[in-house]
């Protein structure tokens, strides 16, 4: 649990915080980031945090999304509205088995949006994937702790009821969206010594480089795999620039 992080953006509620601190805390949650939240080190906030205070006080604020994801191998977006930008999604049922699998080998961001809009569309953009906590449809929305909750216990189930089956090498860990940064600028340049070009009418080169980064972020990328495809763009660059 230490290595998947609960990312709330732009939380209006100061209660709602201290709330979420505390579910994180009963199931063994401590990384909490907050994306331009209001001012939440209040009474009410640490009331409801009862004995998650030490959350709230740790809690690191970032002033966008991306900045807070940046250290993250892997990164999932949690909302209740599904539709053309937003079609790969998974119940939180279908998803733990991802999640665990990711934090094993890798770090995790789990991405919740603000109480009364969820995640926007640019939000759901930069994150690998979706996930649903299906609900009655009388009354489909959850509160923000409440779903909180809801994906803590899943998880924490999920992992004391598995055996310990980690591992140590460079064939096992994923890497960060931070060290897969300068492999895209590589991507970026590679595409233009192929004369892959970006126009007002069809943005060819920005949507390669947008699906790659889909890619490797669902599929999660090793040191390893990292070095092969860093060679295979330095052969192509070699090919295409001889």
């Amino acid at each position: 649990m230490k290595k998947i992080s609960i990312v709330l953006v732009s939380p209006q509620g100061d209660a709602n915080i201290g709330a979420v601190a505390r579910a994180m805390k009963n199931f063994g949650f401590y990384d909490l980031r907050l994306v331009n939240p209001i001012h939440y080190k209040t009474d009410e906030a640490y009331a409801w945090a009862v004995d998650a205070k030490d959350i709230l006080d740790k809690a690191k604020v970032f002033s966008d999304l991306e900045e807070a994801l940046n250290d993250h191998s892997n990164t999932f977006a949690f909302t209740r509205r599904v539709g053309r930008t937003r079609r790969r999604d998974m119940r939180i049922s279908e998803a733990v088995t991802s999640i665990t699998d990711f934090a094993e080998r890798g770090s995790v961001a789990l991405v919740f949006g603000q109480e009364d809009a969820g995640l926007s569309n640019e939000d759901i953009s930069r994150c690998d994937h979706i996930i649903t906590i299906p609900t009655s449809g009388e009354l489909p929305s959850l509160n923000l702790s409440q779903a909180v909750m809801i994906a803590c216990y899943e998880i924490y189930s999920a992992i004391t009821l598995s055996p310990d089956g980690s591992k140590d090498n460079e064939y096992w860990h994923y890497v960060s969206r931070e060290k897969t940064a300068p492999l895209m600028e590589k991507l970026d340049k590679t595409l233009d010594g192929l004369k892959y070009t970006d126009s007002k009418d069809n943005p060819v080169k920005s949507k390669i480089i947008n699906q790659f980064n889909k890619l490797f972020g669902r599929a999660g990328l090793t040191d390893r795999d990292l070095r092969m495809f860093e060679g295979l763009l330095s052969r192509i660059e070699k090919i295409s620039n001889p």
